[in-house]
């Protein structure tokens, strides 16, 4: 067989070849009255662990010691931190989501989420997606402004819940879809340049799919030396650009390994870490699970989820350097944020945990059963770090400090876990409460959690004689259709469920009525404000919505976190673990 008669398949390939952009989204876990379809699971052993990643030089990564089904329910919920009004330039921009993806979005006019746990540690793939984010809950545990000095000393945003989207084998790397954006963004400088983003993915799967049927059905009538050839000529002329061809194998063995595995597999064979090696180096991340304090005003805290005796390790606790003096401030307001971060009275280092909820672990001086060391149980930190100065730790442009949370004492099945957080911190506690007094109008103010609770949605013409507060907004979840019903220029819709908090978009409530199947359930009609990417936007008529897909939002700059009597203080680090070289205040 002649070279020309190769070549043209070959180039026939080359013209068919089809590059499909598809971006892959969450599966639509709701039923159409938006009940979770999502199923859960639970075990006694250590079900999650952190430990060194298998991409290299991406520091931790997040890994299951179980199998897990699509659609189940990961480890705990994490707790959810809004930064609103900055753009963090620094380390904790790295680790930040956008604020519509956990629902936080109208807090401010730009905000974006800290989120302590899975979704701050685990890594983003664009092939290899298993794992996304869901449901957020918001409330301020039972307190209120007019009585409780705690307000506004917490994030009331909380259980943040994660899902499998895929199946999860024992010992696998979770990932999650950071969006092709967050590595072609311009603040990552060109660091992930050559980084293959989803739809080089899905081309090289195309054009290895395309070589190897071309193998199969012309393969008896070339020569193993002439095939090399033009696999070689095929991988560097056929893709469309260099990320697509470092995905392709460079001989033709690993081409067919790649074609049936998928070029985001066969790119990290080592995905998959052994139960030995996740007990050996990995660090266990669910021996804590979250619950309403039994500390008066303290909100929500830490519970031992397994027995854990004295001298134990009991969360991995990562830190993020701080190294600006007003990075906690915003239009004269102080982050809620800084309540969960670490100082020293004698430097201007503030170190911000992202481990799973122990941030949530709470002060008392008395019955602390925990504290914190400078890790010993890993590698997965630089301990060099301590025996910096101030300067040369603040131009670190990573991460690499650990702390271990270690009992004290021991701790049973559900007992809360607290530890000391030093003497400065209870000193400015016990001031907060002796000076404390309520906001203006604190006795009439319903939040929009409170508002949630309520079962009862009011029309537009209701809300004439019995309107709701100025400090709330009204959203409903809806789905945008491939094709509009469009009646005399206006639009309408039927409820159809929602993937996630994109979904959410302001609206008013129209008509309020029981269906005829059933008059126990009560569906809405609601003038729903959609305004998709391009910048249009329309007003929609929604009918038969459920109540639990409409939802009251805090208006921004008016929720608990922005009074002016918040509580904001730092965890103070002690004195005999807190490096010399870091200290730059007298």
């Amino acid at each position: 067989m002649s070279i020309h008669n190769v070549l043209l398949p070959l180039l026939l390939l080359f013209i068919i070849i089809e590059l499909p952009c598809i971006r892959c989204n969450p599966k639509n876990v709701k039923d159409i009255n938006g009940e979770s379809l999502l199923k859960d699971v639970t075990t006694t052993k250590c079900t999650l662990y952190m430990g060194e990643s298998t991409i290299p030089n991406a520091g931790l990564g997040i890994f299951s010691a179980i199998d897990i089904p699509k659609d189940s329910k990961i480890g705990t919920g994490d707790l959810v931190i809004p930064l609103f009004d900055k753009k963090f330039s620094t380390l904790l921009g790295s680790y930040s989501w956008n604020g519509k993806d956990q629902c936080s979005h109208n807090e401010a006019e730009l905000v974006d989420n800290l989120c302590p746990g899975v979704q701050a540690i685990v890594n983003g793939h664009t092939a290899l997606m298993n794992v996304w984010a869901g449901h957020v809950d918001n409330d301020a545990c039972g307190l209120h402004r007019s009585i409780d000095p705690g307000v506004g000393a917490f994030s009331y945003y909380h259980n943040l819940l994660s899902y499998a989207t895929a199946p999860i084998l024992a010992g696998m790397e979770l990932f999650a879809d950071y969006g092709d954006h967050w590595f072609s963004a311009k603040v990552r400088g060109g660091k992930f340049d050559k980084v293959p983003l989803s739809y080089d993915y899905e081309e090289a799967d195309t054009l290895l799919a395309k070589f190897d049927g071309f193998m199969k059905d012309e393969g008896d009538d070339i020569d193993d030396e002439a095939m090399d050839t033009f696999w070689m000529f095929y991988r560097k002329k056929v893709p469309t650009n260099k990320r697509v061809s470092s995905l392709l194998p460079e001989d033709i063995k690993n081409m067919r390994d790649a074609a049936e595995i998928g070029s985001a597999k066969f790119h990290t064979p080592t995905s998959i870490r052994s139960p030995e090696w996740l007990e050996s180096k990995g660090l266990c991340m669910d021996n804590l699970k979250e619950g309403i304090s039994n500390i008066p005003q303290a909100g929500r805290g830490a519970f031992a989820t397994r027995f854990l005796p004295k001298g134990s390790f009991v969360a991995p606790m990562p830190l993020m350097h701080e190294c600006k003096v007003d990075a906690f401030l915003s239009g004269g307001k102080t982050q809620v944020l800084l309540n969960y971060c670490f100082g020293h009275k004698s430097s201007t280092i503030t170190l911000c945990p992202y481990g799973p909820l122990a941030s949530l672990i709470n002060h008392n001086k008395v019955k602390a059963n925990v504290e914190i060391r400078w890790s010993t149980s890993t590698k997965l930190y630089s301990d060099e770090w301590l025996h910096m100065n101030k300067e040369e730790l603040c131009n670190m442009g990573h991460s690499s400090l650990l702390f271990d949370v270690v009992a004290i004492k021991d701790i049973q099945q559900g007992e809360e876990v607290y530890f000391n957080y030093g003497q400065e911190w209870d000193d400015a506690w016990a001031q907060h409460i002796k000076n404390w007094i309520q906001p203006p109008d604190a006795k009439e103010y319903k939040s929009a959690s409170m508002l949630n609770k309520e079962d009862m949605i009011r029309t537009i013409d209701e809300q004439k004689d019995n309107p709701y507060p100025d400090n709330v907004l009204l959203e409903c979840f809806f789905k945008a259709p491939e094709e509009w019903e469009e009646i005399n220029d206006a639009y309408y819709q039927n409820y159809s469920g929602y993937e996630s908090y994109l979904d959410l978009h302001n609206c008013q409530i129209l008509k309020r009525e029981h269906p005829t199947y059933d008059t126990t359930i009560v569906l809405y009609t609601a003038s729903v404000y959609y305004q998709p990417d391009n910048g249009e936007h329309y007003n929609v008529t929604v009918r038969n919505i459920p109540r639990n897909a409409i939802k009251f939002s805090d208006a921004s700059y008016t929720s608990d976190m922005y009074l002016d009597n918040a509580f904001r203080h730092k965890i103070m680090i002690p004195d005999d673990i807190f490096p010399s070289g870091w200290k730059n205040l007298d």
